[in-house]
């Protein structure tokens, strides 16, 4: 093969790559608007489920771009088995945020894991963790937003790798920081 056709095999390959993780991490949206108790999925002994808090920033100044929409989202883990888990290798990827009582989706987020946590290796019978995601703000998204509206979030995430999951959580109602 000469380095043309090496090269556009090269092209080919990421750009086929980059579809099908782009098609991974964009969760379908919902076929109808969750009721107003959270997901949850039992993994082996573990329950897991979310929930999720929205905010628009207005101090101590607007920035050009508009006020800042801030979300995050928390993950509780509990044990419910009687022996020590092993957890590992979780990760929250993406949050797509919808407009309550719709399919109507406002954003899709990637997720990190809060610098200050480590993700723990092992939960006691019993206990529970609770691992803080959000989403980064190095770039403004700024929607014009009412007061009043209520939001919930499908959070996608992979465990050990493996497949994805999506957990939806309960409508929550944005908070404006004046």
């Amino acid at each position: 093969m000469n380095q043309r056709n090496i090269l556009a095999a090269g092209i080919v390959l990421i750009v086929a790559v980059g579809i099908v993780a782009t098609a991974l991490l964009l969760s379908p949206p919902p076929s109808s608007p969750p009721d107003e108790k959270a997901d949850q999925m039992m993994w082996g002994d573990f329950l897991i489920r979310a929930e999720a808090s929205f905010a628009q920033d207005f101090m101590p100044i607007i920035p050009e771009e508009g006020p800042p929409f801030f979300s995050s989202v928390r993950i509780n883990v509990t044990n419910t088995g009687q022996s020590i888990l092993d957890f590992h290798n979780f990760s929250a990827i993406t949050m797509t945020i919808y407009y309550n009582n719709t399919s109507e989706a406002l954003v899709t987020l990637s997720l990190f894991l809060s610098p200050s946590q480590e993700l723990p290796y092992s939960v006691e019978p019993g206990e529970s963790v609770i691992l803080h995601y959000s989403d980064r703000d190095d770039e403004i998204f700024s929607p014009n937003l009412e007061e009043g509206t209520y939001f919930y979030a499908r959070v996608s995430f992979t465990w050990n790798n493996m497949n994805w999951y999506t957990l939806t959580t309960e409508p929550s109602e944005i908070e404006f920081t004046y």
